[in-house]
C-alpha cells in the first residue's frame, strides 16, 4: 500500500511483550484478548482504580495511562463536576462578590451543591 509510503513506524512484537507502559490500538476485541491484553490482563496490572465520587457514589475509572517505573503516580483527586471551581476561579480573577452572585441568579454559572438544593 502506497498509504503509509515516506512515514517513520515502528512495530512491536506484542506476543512477546511482558508489560507496555503505552498501549493503543484499532485492533479487534478478540485479537487483544489473545495477545494479553484484554480487560482482565489490564485490571490485573492496575489500569482501573476504584474512588468515592462526590455525587456518583462508588465508581470504576481509568487510572494514569502512562506510568514511568516504580513512580508511583497517581490522581490526586477526581475530575471537577460542572461548575466546581467556578466561584474560585471568579474570585480569583478578582470579579466582586456582587457579580459573582448576579451571575448565579442569571442561571450564567452555577455550583454543583446550589443545583442540588434547587432540586430538594
Amino acid at each position: 500500500m502506497g498509504l503509509n509510503r515516506g512515514k517513520r513506524s515502528l512495530v512491536l512484537d506484542l506476543k512477546q511483550a511482558a508489560a507496555a507502559d503505552v498501549f493503543v490500538h484499532s485492533m479487534r476485541p478478540q485479537k487483544i484478548e489473545r495477545l494479553g491484553f484484554g480487560h482482565q490482563a489490564v485490571c490485573a496490572r492496575g489500569f482501573f482504580r476504584r474512588a468515592t465520587h462526590t455525587s456518583k457514589g462508588e465508581i470504576l475509572f481509568a487510572d494514569q495511562p502512562v506510568r514511568f517505573g516504580d513512580s508511583g503516580a497517581a490522581n490526586a483527586r477526581l475530575q471537577p463536576r460542572l461548575g466546581e471551581h467556578s466561584i474560585e476561579i471568579l474570585r480569583e480573577a478578582g470579579i466582586s462578590e456582587a457579580a459573582i452572585e448576579a451571575l448565579l441568579a442569571s442561571g450564567a454559572i452555577a455550583q454543583p451543591e446550589r443545583k442540588a438544593q434547587a432540586a430538594e
